[in-house]
């Protein structure tokens, strides 16, 4: 008598390598999305720390709720989260100075002032164009 061997037959075993397949795709897909959830969070949690800590987690950690505050805190702690919110959004539109040198008698620097600002000295007649 010869010996038997299990026969797997050929649907059985392309099954059987399909499943394989997709769970290696579904372990895959699940790391990336853990990945992305953990850098996600390290992100958060470095831009939160860098813009400081909100003024409602004092009132949290005293043990005092947002709804029982005055109107008035309740509104600087909404006012603080949008300026929050926007802060990496915030930029100059135009230079803060035009670079334009106020000189002494001596023609030394005395400061750097608006483009605006000097023509009012000019205006005023408390300096001139030089």
């Amino acid at each position: 008598m010869m010996p038997t061997s299990p026969i797997i037959s050929n649907n059985h075993a392309q099954t059987t390598r399909s499943m394989v397949a997709v769970g290696a795709l579904i372990v895959a897909a699940s790391s990336v999305f853990i990945f992305h959830t953990c850098r996600r969070k390290q992100e958060d949690n470095a831009s939160n720390h860098a813009a400081g800590s909100d003024e409602s987690d004092v009132y949290k950690q005293l043990g005092i709720s947002e709804e029982n505050l005055p109107t008035h805190i309740q509104r600087e702690i909404y006012k603080e989260r949008k300026r929050k919110s926007k802060y990496e959004l915030i930029s100059m539109k135009t230079p803060m100075y035009d670079n334009v040198y106020m000189l002494d008698e001596n023609r030394e620097q005395v400061c750097t002032i608006s483009l605006k600002k000097a023509n009012w000295y000019v205006k005023k007649g408390i300096a001139e164009w030089s």
